[in-house]
């Protein structure tokens, strides 16, 4: 069983356990930390000094037993994309774990009533990130090319959203910015 909470400085060796890590880090939007400074640095920034309207959609996901950090979700609301994003630390792996806690976020989200949409998008070679989405009811928008930075490197995107609000609109900035298409995927 999980749970999401705030992050702590307790984080900081599992975070690096999944920040360093170069196979789980292949699909992140960052190069792998070399350095325990490096996480420490994250770890201040991004979770524990964010400002509250941040910080509140920063969570970390942790076993119930025993409060061990197995990896994060967020809720990046820059650009208004409302964008999904989660990691688990690769022991964790290919366990439901990621899909629970989405499931969790959501209702987290739901009831919290601030936000009318979120997106996700992924790597079309990270099949089990698009399979997450699946699971958790989000749809499939359209795909796209984006030159990736920091990696450098061309990928195509897959989009998906989720709708807390009836007749809510497809957020197409990925699309009016980036070469897209449509797939059939069948699920």
């Amino acid at each position: 069983m999980i749970i999401l909470r705030p992050f702590e400085s307790k984080d900081l060796h599992h975070l690096h356990d999944l920040l360093s890590n170069e196979r789980v880090n292949k699909y992140l939007p960052w190069f792998v930390f070399e350095s325990m400074e490096q996480t420490h640095n994250h770890l201040e920034q991004f979770y524990l000094k964010a400002d509250k309207q941040k910080s509140k959609y920063r969570l970390a996901i942790c076993l119930k037993e025993n409060d061990e950090m197995l990896g994060y979700i967020h809720l990046n609301l820059e650009n208004q994309a409302n964008d999904l994003g989660y990691a688990l630390r690769e022991k964790f792996h290919k366990q439901g774990i990621v899909t629970s806690a989405c499931k969790m976020f959501l209702e987290y989200l739901k009831k919290e009533g601030e936000i009318d949409y979120i997106t996700a998008t992924h790597d079309i070679n990270n099949i089990a990130s698009g399979r997450v989405m699946q699971k958790i009811g989000m749809t499939y928008q359209y795909s796209y090319h984006e030159f990736w930075t920091p990696k450098n490197i061309e990928v195509i995107f897959r989009m998906y959203q989720f709708n807390f609000k009836e007749g809510q609109k497809i957020y197409e900035a990925y699309k009016d910015n980036h070469k897209h298409f449509y797939e059939d995927l069948k699920v």
